[in-house]
């Protein structure tokens, strides 16, 4: 059975962006030439690149291949499965199980180093700076050296404590777990907002204990902090009936045994307090702890999500990049449809060199090549003849009109693919009401355009009413007056 080899070039090189499919006879025939395609990219880009860039390349290549890094997630999980083992053995010193103990965190403190080493060698300087997880990596490794080498150090049994915090790195490296840490991260500070109101409730209430039961019951309401302590005990739920509030009901005001009190008997007082303590704190405001907790979090998961996505977008828009792309996004910024022809004519005039009247395929592939564009425009005979066959003969050459149509008809693609793009990311991101607009826009543009297009290639005039300003650095104003 027949296979493709779909290869897709880089905007900013010389094919602008094209996909080339190659027919391949079955698929060992479409690998071997990926793998071709693959070695001859490696070779391109190690030519331009100093001894030092080419290691640091294959390195960093390495560090991140998938064998590599699952390694590292295992020595991190039997890591600490070691470090819980001994937490269970608890072992003396000088017992044989103490010194396996020991030379079992000295080896994966060495092989902890070297992935540190490897990874600071293949993502200097600030590549390696700016991410927070090999950052951590970093000090757990710091410290875990530090408490090796300097025995005597004061301190250094609470520093080895450190080791148990490296099976946090699995979250650098397990995309799951990160997405959710992220998430986490996300909402502390809305959460933290809810947790404050629940403090202060929670203190008043320590407070209003320590006037109405601090000789009934001091060990519980003696002072503000005991009382306060006691308030998060019976928000918990933790014995707060059996051994506070009924021993509390059986004290008088000396905190001795009532003589009165009978079993069954209720202190109006002690019932009020507590049961509202807990229908306010307990039954309402922790739940609200809860509720903002889910929302940030839920919140910051879409959030992750949508920058996933929006990389894969990029991506993919970048591998549907056309020639005149960057040119064309020039042209889109354009105020009114006399402003956008007054570039076209100042564009063709820098093209025409020989002030003939008329520019070639040679003449328009120089004079885009000059141009300070980024990324640069290098344009093929065959994006020539396949923009320009409805327009002149094969190696005619395009006279003004004729070079206003083109650039009008494939600056009307262009923003239709833009707005194509927009309305995807905007329908997978859940944004409802802008794929509304979006597709409001994608259909004015054909709706209006498209009659007067199939006569002579132009831009219909579209009503003020509906016209949009145009924004620098965007391809808003793509309707404005006249356009």
């Amino acid at each position: 059975e027949e296979k493709a080899l779909c290869i897709n070039t880089s905007p900013d090189g010389y094919n602008s962006g094209k996909s080339y499919f190659i027919r391949c006879l079955d698929r060992a025939d479409a690998e071997e030439w990926a793998e071709a395609v693959r070695e001859t990219m490696e070779k391109a880009k190690m030519s331009d690149m100093n001894a030092f860039s080419i290691m640091q390349s294959k390195m960093a290549t390495l560090y991140d291949s998938q064998p590599v890094q699952i390694t590292v997630a295992i020595l991190i999980g039997l890591n600490f499965l070691a470090n819980a083992a001994q937490a269970e053995t608890n072992p003396v010193k000088g017992e044989f199980i103490y010194t396996f103990f020991n030379g079992l965190d000295l080896a994966f403190t060495i092989l902890f180093t070297i992935e540190l080493a490897v990874n600071l060698f293949a993502n200097w300087f600030w590549a390696f700076v700016n991410d927070g997880w090999s950052m951590f990596d970093f000090v757990v490794v710091a410290i875990s050296l530090t408490a090796l080498g300097v025995e005597n150090l004061p301190g250094v049994s609470t520093l080895r404590l450190m080791r148990a915090f490296r099976v946090m790195r699995l979250f650098g490296r397990l995309a799951s777990l990160r997405k959710i840490i992220n998430s986490l991260t996300a909402s502390i500070l809305p959460v933290m907002n809810a947790f404050l109101i629940m403090l202060l409730v929670t203190s008043i209430y320590a407070i209003l204990a320590v006037n109405f039961f601090q000789t009934r019951q001091p060990e519980f309401f003696g002072k503000f902090s005991t009382a306060l302590f006691s308030m998060f005990q019976v928000c918990t739920g933790d014995a707060w009936a059996s051994e506070i509030a009924r021993p509390l009901m059986m004290r008088n005001s000396t905190g001795q045994l009532s003589e009165s009190y009978e079993e069954g008997d209720l202190d109006p007082l002690v019932v009020f307090f507590f049961i509202s303590f807990i229908v306010i704190v307990g039954w309402t405001l922790l739940q609200v702890v809860v509720a903002v907790l889910l929302d940030h979090f839920t919140e910051a998961a879409n959030i992750e999500n949508e920058r996933a996505l929006a990389v894969l977008n990029k991506a993919a828009l970048e591998n549907r990049s056309f020639a005149l792309d960057p040119l064309l996004k020039m042209l889109s910024h354009y105020d009114t449809a006399t402003d956008l022809d007054k570039r076209i004519k100042t564009l063709f005039d820098v093209i025409d060199t020989d002030n003939s009247g008329g520019v070639s395929y040679e003449e328009l592939s120089e004079g885009l090549k000059k141009m300070r564009i980024s990324p640069p425009i290098y344009l093929s005979r065959e994006d020539f003849d396949l923009m320009s066959s409805d327009v002149i003969e094969p190696e005619g050459e395009l006279d003004y009109p004729m070079f206003a149509k083109l650039l009008h008809t494939q600056l009307r693609l262009y923003l239709s693919r833009q707005l194509a793009n927009e309305l995807q990311n905007a329908v997978q991101s859940n944004r409802g009401n802008d794929a509304t607009v979006i597709t409001c826009l994608k259909y004015m543009i054909w709706d209006k355009q498209a009659p007067d297009t199939a006569k002579d290639g132009l831009f219909t005039p579209v009503p003020s009413s509906i016209r949009v300003p145009a924004s620098p650095g965007s391809s808003a104003g793509v309707l404005g007056d006249g356009d």
